[in-house]
């Protein structure tokens, strides 16, 4: 393994004296990688933390909730004669606000079916060899390693199912990284299920920060933001903490947010995301104090050209159109790869703004300036 130091210590910016550090960057391997050091460096700094379903199951696959569900179906009698109330306690732990009453309902369900442990055990070690992984998941691992991220699974799924499904897969994960839902017995009978859903994601990673981190600091990868948002509860507010989502979404969830939908097929192509936020964490990191303040400037700028256009005729809304796009383009140029210009659509609001009637370009200048208003610029995330 080689590692060399590319950089001498650089005083990262925090607005927060108490948690000022010294960041570093090192190469191991040919894979850039930030690191901090202070007088006590945590054992793990750099985390992330990946929901199951949706990102590391094959797209082409059931998933491991399903194949376990359907081989118990199979192997228990009285759960086979009560499918659909079987199916629906399972999908309404996952969907509603309160698991905890459907957790209860489901608990007391399989004790009626007098569900034992080792059809429990059966049906994950089923459901582990039946469900596939997405393409590429050990080389995206890997990869990972390279760059020193530590990798926790926290899934909805029977942990036992999730812990034997990665170690089939060439052992990515060591199942004391595989968070799940536990399902306890006593006497080989069914006592209470734990669900790893909804508020009890962020308590395992508040145990994991506890055990391996001196932060509160981590990537979250998902399909589905909104589910996961409590995830992101146990995190301080942060650039350190980017959401990665797996899908195409409409509008992209606030805070630092990267959508990659093309690694639901190969989840390798992730690794060149967290090389580009490592990238453009350190560009932040060395953004001169000028720059800062030419964007807080054009912020400026704009909130009063918004202000004049809206109150303006026809004449002199022609008149400052061409002002108003300029500013705006400087702008989106000064925050350079901070500002999501390709996906909040930013150019096609100004390419419509410039061709359209006074009435309707009236109408965009708000549209654009509430884009630009949402969006937080990274360096607001120190404070």
């Amino acid at each position: 393994m080689v590692v060399r130091l590319l950089a001498a210590l650089i005083g990262a910016i925090w607005s927060n004296a108490k948690s000022r550090q010294r960041l570093y960057v090192v190469e191991i391997n040919g894979y850039q990688y930030l690191g901090y050091r202070d007088k006590s460096p945590p054992k793990i700094y750099k985390m992330v933390f990946s929901d199951v379903g949706g990102v590391w199951e094959s797209p082409k696959s059931l998933s491991l909730t399903q194949n376990w569900s359907k081989q118990l179906e199979k192997i228990n009698p009285r759960i086979r004669n009560r499918p659909e109330e079987f199916r629906i306690l399972l999908k309404a732990i996952e969907g509603e606000e309160d698991p905890n009453p459907p957790t209860i309902k489901l608990t007391q369900f399989l004790q009626d079916c007098y569900l034992t442990e080792s059809q429990h055990i059966l049906a994950c070690d089923h459901a582990a060899y039946e469900t596939q992984i997405v393409r590429n998941a050990g080389k995206y691992v890997d990869n990972l390693n390279r760059m020193n991220y530590s990798l926790f699974l926290i899934t909805g799924a029977p942990r036992r199912a999730a812990q034997t499904f990665f170690e089939k897969a060439n052992y990515i994960a060591p199942r004391k990284r595989v968070f799940g839902t536990e399902l306890t017995f006593s006497n080989h009978r069914l006592k209470n299920i734990h669900t790893m859903v909804k508020g009890n994601k962020p308590k395992a990673i508040n145990e994991i920060f506890i055990n391996h981190l001196g932060n509160k600091n981590g990537a979250v990868i998902t399909n589905d933001p909104a589910k996961d948002s409590y995830m992101k509860k146990a995190m301080i507010k942060s650039v350190l903490d980017p959401f990665i989502i797996v899908e195409k979404l409409k509008e992209l969830p606030p805070g630092v947010s990267i959508s990659c939908p093309e690694v639901r097929d190969n989840i390798d192509l992730l690794t060149q995301y967290h090389q580009k936020w490592e990238l453009g964490y350190l560009k932040l990191l060395l953004r001169s104090n000028e720059v800062d303040h030419q964007i807080q400037e054009k912020k400026e700028e704009l909130d009063t050209l918004y202000r004049k256009l809206i109150s303006s005729d026809q004449s002199v809304f022609e008149d400052l159109k061409r002002t108003f796009i300029s500013t705006v383009q400087q702008f989106v140029l000064l925050e350079d790869i901070f500002y999501p210009g390709e996906l909040s659509g930013i150019r096609e609001n100004i390419s419509f703004f410039n061709s359209a009637s006074y009435s309707e370009a009236k109408q965009e200048v708000g549209n654009i300036t509430e884009k630009l208003r949402r969006f937080v610029p990274p360096s607001e995330f120190f404070n």
